[in-house]
């Protein structure tokens, strides 16, 4: 017997589709949670939060242009220049909105700490719900530029999450290693 005449009259599909890959999701608190790397984002988000330094320096164009001002007007700005407060969110404007999370003191080793992270993550979701943003993209803070481990992050971002009060955000993008989904939304679930 000819066996492409037997699949062919086979009424079950011969191929399925196999749920994974580079997304994986939860629900916690209302929120719609997907862990997913950069390159492959779940949703259009409203909003994207960067790791970000007192001087904002992490975040500064890295093209050389002409100033258009004279060295000494320059030096005097520089000068002038207030760091942000370490734990606070700046906001620039755009689509998406940037939210730079400020959590990095260039001038400390190590240049984060825990604290810093929890208050930006504590205003980041105020500043979502004062917005009326519905979908938000987080990558895991202080595990870019800082050494935090994952599970301490995910800790402070349930606890966050838990307190947070949230009406209007329905969908979280977590930004994620490659490969690292499904481990990071597992660990989420047990913390």
């Amino acid at each position: 017997m000819n066996k492409f005449k037997t699949m062919k009259n086979n009424k079950k599909p011969q191929l399925t589709m196999i749920k994974g890959g580079l997304q994986c999701e939860m629900e916690f608190c209302r929120l719609r949670i997907v862990a997913s790397p950069e390159h492959s984002p779940p949703f259009d988000v409203d909003a994207i939060a960067y790791e970000e330094d007192t001087f904002l320096i992490m975040s500064a164009d890295t093209e050389i242009v002409d100033p258009g001002k004279n060295i000494m007007t320059l030096m005097t700005n520089l000068i002038e220049i207030e760091p942000e407060p370490l734990g606070s969110v700046k906001i620039i404007s755009g689509n998406p909105i940037k939210f730079l999370a400020i959590i990095h003191d260039v001038d400390r080793e190590p240049t984060w700490e825990e604290e810093w992270i929890e208050n930006s993550l504590r205003e980041i979701f105020l500043e979502i719900e004062k917005r009326k943003l519905s979908s938000f993209a987080l990558p895991l803070l202080g595990t870019l530029y800082g050494n935090i481990d994952i599970e301490g992050f995910l800790t402070i971002l349930k606890r966050i999450i838990e307190k947070a009060s949230i009406k209007n955000l329905r969908h979280l993008w977590l930004i994620v290693p490659d490969r690292s989904s499904r481990d990071i939304i597992n660990l989420l679930k047990t913390i």
